[in-house]
């Protein structure tokens, strides 16, 4: 946190230093002063609501198994979060044409691709690993203590440890600081969301939040049925859609072998009597009438196919009442394109900050590594001090021709393979 201000300011022309002869800070705190040009100098006080020593992590087992349950889930999260986040990029980019903006967001069909093969991969390697005593030693680690996190956030049992804990901080930084800014990364902004909407803060910053995909996490807890709902859609669809893409490219075919056939004969040029003109043209027209009512029907089967499924999972869906609230404060929301973590929809009221992406190199770990990256340390300064009061043109990630090009194709091959195995699973029907 203090590397991201210190990086933040030193990009605006400013610096920070470690006060001195602070006596009044709370055990643990870290005290700086701020310098920006035409601003006047400020302290910040830096307090660590660090929460992990309060809880034990979960068994692994239970860790696992619930990993394999929601890894479906889990995918279609990142989908969905992954193609809101292009979109609001290419807005912010003025990419306006609608085929622009949808373009890159066929990248997003890599996810279903890639993420099966990662999945087969880490089962083959599970035993292995769990063989070696260091490397299970490890993995057991990673599961229990890093994703172990989030299980136990679902499962409510950090409602009385760390969501109590930093709320208490809150509270009593409240009492004695001009303004309070809560900071939270991944996970800990969402604690931080659940602790600013019931305490006074003046602003908060989420980085990585993992308030999307925890809060659908949450909610699937609460809704057995929804899981049964999603799990139906899940199967039945590749079915529907191979049902309506082989419909319409049948009438399709249709529609252009009707037109063959109605200028067939023209060549080379002859005279053509008025009642063979009206003939083709009657063909033509009953061709062109029939392909855009059998189109209009597949449409309307998809749309009361996905209606009856929205309707279905509203219904049956129970979301925490704490779920779609927000603070009542200035929201500052810091994300990464490759951090599939902080993917998904934003409060209207909040504003946005997407810092560079890393290198190709780097890219397994884009989650862990905002507070290395001055985009960061310059949001945070402007919670501090307020947007008009720097110099600070955001950043806003460009989406090239190669990822228009590979979204495109990306698109099309799931569309192919979806429609393969649709095709598949109606052979496997008894009607």
């Amino acid at each position: 946190m203090a590397l991201a201000v210190r990086r933040g300011a030193e990009s605006l022309g400013g610096s920070v230093t470690d006060a001195e002869g602070v006596t009044d800070a709370d055990q643990g705190a870290r005290v700086l002063d701020v310098s920006l040009p035409n601003c006047v100098p400020i302290e910040v006080t830096l307090h660590d609501g660090r929460w992990d020593h309060l809880v034990d992590p979960p068994p692994w087992r239970s860790v696992l198994l619930w990993m394999l349950r929601v890894a479906p889930f889990a995918i279609w999260l990142t989908m969905a979060g992954w193609v809101i986040d292009i979109l609001h990029v290419q807005e912010r980019g003025g990419r306006t044409h609608p085929l622009l903006q949808i373009l890159p967001a066929g990248t997003v069909m890599l996810v279903p691709i890639v993420a099966p093969v990662i999945m087969v991969l880490a089962l083959l390697v599970t035993p292995l690993i769990l063989v070696n005593r260091r490397l299970s030693t490890v993995a057991r680690t990673i599961v229990s203590s890093w994703i172990g996190d989030a299980w136990m956030y679902r499962s409510d049992r950090l409602d009385d440890t760390a969501i109590a804990s930093v709320r208490e901080l809150v509270e009593s930084v409240r009492q004695q600081s001009d303004a309070v800014i809560v900071v939270g990364h991944s996970q800990g902004a969402e604690i931080g969301r659940r602790v600013a909407i019931t305490t006074d803060v003046d602003t908060c910053v989420w980085v990585g939040s993992g308030e999307f995909p925890l809060g659908i996490l949450r909610m699937l807890r609460r809704s057995p049925g929804v899981v049964v709902a999603l799990w139906t859609v899940l199967l039945t669809f590749p079915m529907v859609f191979a049902l309506v893409l082989t419909a319409l490219w049948n009438g399709l075919a249709g529609l252009v072998g009707v037109a063959v056939d109605t200028f067939a004969g023209l060549w080379p040029p002859r005279m053509v009597m008025p009642a063979e003109v009206s003939d083709r043209a009657d063909a033509m027209s009953r061709g062109f009438w029939d392909f855009a009512w059998s189109g209009l029907g597949e449409v309307a089967f998809l749309l009361v196919y996905f209606g009856v499924a929205a309707f279905v999972i509203v219904r049956l869906a129970n979301a925490p009442r704490d779920q779609h609230k927000t603070p009542d404060c200035q929201v500052a929301v810091i994300k990464s394109l490759m951090d599939p973590v902080c993917l998904g929809p934003r409060g209207d009221a909040d504003f946005v900050r997407y810092v560079p992406v890393s290198r190709a190199t780097s890219w397994w770990r884009e989650h862990v590594a905002y507070f290395d990256k001055p985009e960061t340390g310059k949001t945070l300064i402007e919670a501090m001090v307020g947007a008009n009061s720097i110099s600070h043109i955001p950043h806003v990630p460009k989406l090239g021709v190669a990822i228009h090009v590979i979204g495109a194709l990306a698109a099309g091959a799931m569309a192919f393979l979806l429609w393969a195995l649709g095709t598949w699973m109606l052979t496997l029907m008894p009607f």
